[in-house]
Formats: structure tokens, sequence, C-alpha cells
């Protein structure tokens, strides 16, 4: 009786020990099995991180070339419109440049046109008599000539000219002062002339006309012509003024 107590406990507790085996075993297996998908959780959430890391990558790289193509497209279009502008400006004054030049060309061809018409009347009309075709030229610049030779005098401020001859110098025995003045005063009544048959007066510097002479318009020293005194051996005669005694 004993001996099948002590077998039965013996059985009992080798049983126990093999589920405790057992238990241990299976302990080991769920703690592996919770380490494992513990790693497995970790590397699956480290997969995720990595790829949520490179996904973001991926949009600030492409958010940052967008931002560099953008700034390069607008650099080109700024470049482009700068160059257009430059093109157009110069376009407008290239323009312009060639429409004055056509102006000014156009005004001289109708200058020209104007002036070969007037010549040409002017022939038509000295048909008769061509020697006047030059006189009448002479008379249309006259004004023009004689505004420049009273420009060389009228600022000259002069009141009087004390010339030293020795009086045989000049053609027919009078001193070569005698023969310029003498060609002077007999040089102003047919420019007196001319200018009345043309209609032109004539600055007062140069005088007046009168039927006895040349005369002065405003005095012997007014608007800047000079008095004029010769020492010499011959002397002409000076003109008849208004103003003043015959010397």
């Amino acid at each position: 009786m004993a001996q099948a107590e002590a077998t039965a406990v013996d059985g009992e507790n080798q049983s126990n020990g093999e589920i405790a085996e057992s238990n241990a075993r299976l302990s080991e297996i769920r703690a592996e099995a919770t380490r494992k998908a513990q790693v497995a959780a970790a590397e699956a959430k480290k997969a995720i991180l990595v790829a949520e890391r490179e996904q973001e990558i991926a949009r600030l790289n492409k958010e940052q070339i967008a931002r560099e193509e953008i700034e390069k497209l607008r650099v080109e279009i700024e470049a482009d419109a700068t160059a257009e502008r430059a093109r157009r400006e110069a376009a407008g004054q290239a323009d312009a440049i060639l429409a004055t030049y056509t102006a000014e060309a156009e005004g001289t061809r109708k200058v020209l046109e104007a002036k070969a018409e007037g010549y040409r009347r002017l022939i038509e009309a000295c048909a008769n008599d061509p020697s006047m075709a030059p006189t009448l030229l002479m008379i249309e610049q006259l004004p023009a000539i004689v505004k420049e030779q009273v420009k060389a005098i009228q600022n000259l401020q002069i009141d009087k000219i004390t010339v030293w001859d020795s009086g045989h110098n000049g053609s027919g025995g009078n001193g070569a002062t005698a023969d310029f003045l003498s060609g002077l005063i007999g040089a102003l009544p047919a420019v007196h002339e001319l200018a009345e048959q043309a209609g032109i007066d004539l600055p007062p510097a140069l005088g007046r006309l009168h039927d006895h002479g040349l005369a002065r318009a405003d005095g012997a020293a007014g608007n800047g012509a000079p008095e004029i005194e010769e020492d010499s051996a011959a002397v002409v005669p000076p003109p008849v003024y208004d103003d003043q005694e015959t010397v």
C-alpha cells in the first residue's frame, strides 16, 4: 500500500515537473515571441519613420527645386523684358533719327527746289537783259553783306583817328591815306543808290545821300564812326555833313 502511494506521488511529482518544464518553455516561447513582436514593431515603426522622412525630404527638395525654377524663370523673364525694352527704345531712337534726317532732307530739297525755281524765273525775267541777273543777285545779298560790314566797326569805341602820311606814296601825287579815303567816299554813293533801288535802308553809320553829296546821319562822332584827322601834304577834301561846316 505504501509502495503504491509512493509510486503515485512519484508519478504526480514527475507529472508536475513536466508541467512546470512545459510552462517554463511556454514562457520562454511567449517571451521570445513578445520580443520578436516588439522588435518587428520597432523595425516597422523605424521603416515608417524613414519612409516619412524620405517623403519629407523629397517634398522639400521638390519645393526647393520649384522655387529655384520659379526664380530662374523670373530672372529669364525679366532679362527678356529688359532686352525687349532696350530693343524697342533703340528702334524708337532709330526711327526718330531717321524721321529727323528725312525731314531735314525734305526741307533741304524744298529749299533747293525753291531756289532753282527762283533762279529759273530770274533768268526768264532777265531774258532781254542777261546782265541784270548778277545785279539782282547782288541786291538780294546786299543786306547780309552790309550787316556784316557794319558789325566790324559799330562796336569800336574810337573818337578820333590821327593819320600821319608823307603825302607822296599814293597815285597821282596824292598820299596813300588820301587815296584810300577818296576811294571809300567815292564808293558810298554807289552803295546808297543800289540800296535805294532795292528798297533797302542802310545803317546810319554809313550816312545818307543828298543832292549835294554824302552826309552823316547823326553827327561826327555818333554811332561809332570815328573822326579822321590827317596830317599830310595832299588831303582829299572830306564830304559835306548836315550838322557841321565844310572843312
